[in-house]
């Protein structure tokens, strides 16, 4: 069976859909599934298109979001597949995710079959509608607040997609946030070493899945030099000369370092906040005792 990670739905939307993810990093699997609960659905996350077909093929799901570049099997063969191998009233509907937001890319989505198209990073209210227009129905809840387009700090970091994972995060949003990061600088750093040895054995193949992958995970948490950094490597013509290579990974290690540091204080501001968040908790527990107390006196004294 594929390997999986579920989100219970709360408050679950009608209809309640059961969706599928196919996404090879783990990164982006959690945030999708952490995304998803918070809509108030139920997601279970795959990672590649061979999983996708093993688990299509033990059990009915409504909606897969695909990625495109995946190993094994991409997401448009996995597509292909599934259409030729479901008829129309048993197959899913099959949303793209792709880190191309070229309309080539969009158009080998559409024609491998899928329903629709959405570029990485997936924003929460893109997401939202992109699965409430393949199945509408009346639901008159504000799930998500459309955010200002503007990045702070854009040489480093998109602020906006800090709060997108606050969004998502709900209640327990500065929680998730620390969560991310800290599996994002151990994530990253094994993509990373897997550009530098790619680039060390002229492997072009493993160098542009790394990068690919070092790519997404770093749009979704807000990075913007380093992600175009890494579009460069990955779109690197196998016959430049190999020094082209080592000058852009130079320059990768330099912005990942600085995109790091800025995603440590998004950490450090997680966590004061939610000490404050405990303080002022721990504060009115004590003054509610403190009435009980008091109110337990004044009943002795009078009585």
């Amino acid at each position: 069976a594929p390997n999986g990670s579920a989100v219970a739905a709360n408050d679950a939307p009608t209809p309640c859909l059961r969706i599928l993810i196919a996404e090879d990093n783990t990164t982006n699997q959690k945030l999708l599934v952490q995304m998803l609960g918070h809509l108030g659905y139920t997601a279970t996350a795959v990672g590649d298109g061979t999983e996708v077909l093993e688990a299509l093929r033990q059990s009915s799901y409504d909606v897969v979001l695909m990625d495109v570049q995946m190993p094994n099997m991409d997401g448009l063969e996995a597509t292909r597949q599934i259409r030729q191998e479901w008829s129309s009233t048993d197959a899913p509907i099959i949303i793209g995710l792709t880190g191309h937001a070229s309309i080539e890319a969009q158009t080998d989505c559409l024609v491998a079959g899928m329903n629709d198209c959405l570029a990485k990073p997936v924003k929460l209210e893109v997401l939202s509608t992109a699965i409430r227009d393949a199945f509408p129905v009346s639901d008159s809840r504000d799930i998500v607040p459309s955010p200002k387009d503007e990045a702070i700090a854009p040489a480093v970091l998109n602020r906006l997609m800090i709060e997108q994972l606050q969004l998502a995060g709900g209640q327990q949003a500065e929680a998730f946030v620390i969560d991310m990061i800290e599996n994002y600088f151990s994530e990253s750093e094994k993509l990373v070493q897997a550009i530098d040895q790619a680039i060390a054995y002229s492997d072009f193949e493993q160098l542009q899945h790394a990068a690919h992958s070092l790519r997404g995970m770093s749009s979704h948490l807000g990075a913007i030099d380093l992600a175009q950094i890494c579009e460069q490597i990955e779109f690197l013509d196998p016959y430049e000369d190999v020094a082209t290579a080592i000058a852009l990974f130079h320059q990768l290690r330099h912005e990942q370092k600085r995109f790091v540091l800025a995603l440590r204080q998004e950490q450090d501001a997680a966590r004061t906040s939610m000490s404050a968040a405990d303080a002022a908790e721990a504060s009115n527990q004590n003054g509610t005792s403190r009435n009980g107390t008091s109110a337990q006196v004044e009943e002795v004294v009078e009585s």
